[in-house]
């Protein structure tokens, strides 16, 4: 509904007040009540997605890969979920699971944030993303590895390293030329 009402015409349908204050005005309400609505309930679909990464995680990761309203699966595609959780907290919990989890928990965040990005900027509405919770959660995810044994060290680095490294501004440095 937010992108139908942002562009400057959708399905066909244009909008032929937009730039008035009464059109602006309505916008800026729906955004926020949508804002609000999304804000109430995501405790609960965190909770609901974390419960499915650890029994279903093909759930898990169609709920953040756009959901599927057939099979009950929402789509957690572009809200920042993952907000509302203390990135210590979770960090902990998901490295008390299996190995296999923590990729599966992981191997979405580099399309998600990207995304997230994409949709702040063109919004220009200063909309929270995941990249700094992000960002929290690897430094306490690399605690957690310092204080472990040093095969689970290895593991948790490895699977940072492996999909968390698109956080990490690129290289400048050069290789020199023969």
């Amino acid at each position: 509904m937010e992108r139908w009402l942002r562009s400057v015409s959708s399905e066909g349908l244009g909008y032929i007040s937009r730039e008035t204050d009464a059109f602006k005005t309505i916008l800026a309400a729906f955004v926020a009540a949508l804002d609000k609505a999304q804000e109430t309930t995501r405790p609960d679909r965190l909770e609901s997605l974390l419960a499915d990464l650890d029994v279903n995680p093909d759930r898990y990761r169609a709920a953040l890969a756009g959901g599927n309203e057939a099979l009950g699966i929402p789509n957690l595609k572009k809200a920042p979920t993952f907000l509302v959780a203390d990135p210590a907290a979770l960090a902990a919990r998901i490295f008390a699971l299996h190995p296999e989890r923590w990729h599966q928990f992981l191997s979405p965040f580099e399309d998600r944030i990207s995304r997230q990005d994409y949709l702040a900027a063109s919004r220009a509405d200063n909309r929270p993303t995941e990249r700094d919770w992000l960002l929290a959660f690897r430094t306490a995810a690399e605690a957690i590895a310092a204080q472990s044994t040093p095969l689970e060290r290895q593991q948790i680095l490895r699977v940072l390293r492996g999909y968390l490294a698109f956080l990490d501004p690129p290289s400048t440095e050069t290789t020199p030329t023969p």
